[in-house]
């Protein structure tokens, strides 16, 4: 997916965020045909013509099952994607916390 988000982004912590939710997602997945499933955030830093979030579920030779699982999970990074921007403040406020925090 055209997601590519900056590390701070990608907290796998549940409740930490839209990567976290997905992994949870796909831990929930109890299904005998699943071999495995990752969630690849890919490296926003990188120096490549194509990069960005990847759902891989392999499968018990169950193609169309693959591609389902893959899809939702997919749709679900996708339905959440304006959660992976950060959200910014102001470098005043950012040094002034930093002064408050010692």
């Amino acid at each position: 997916m055209p997601i590519c988000s900056p590390p701070t982004q990608l907290l796998t912590a549940p409740g930490q965020g839209p990567y976290a939710d997905m992994i949870e997602a796909a831990d929930k997945i109890d299904h005998s045909g699943i071999v495995n499933i990752s969630i690849v955030a890919g490296f926003v830093y990188a120096d490549t013509p194509k990069n960005g979030l990847t759902v891989v579920v392999t499968t018990r030779d169950d193609i169309l099952l693959a591609k389902r699982i893959a899809e939702s999970l997919a749709i679900l990074g996708w339905r959440e994607r304006a959660r992976f921007t950060p959200r910014l403040i102001a470098p005043a406020k950012a040094v002034a916390l930093a002064k408050a925090a010692g």
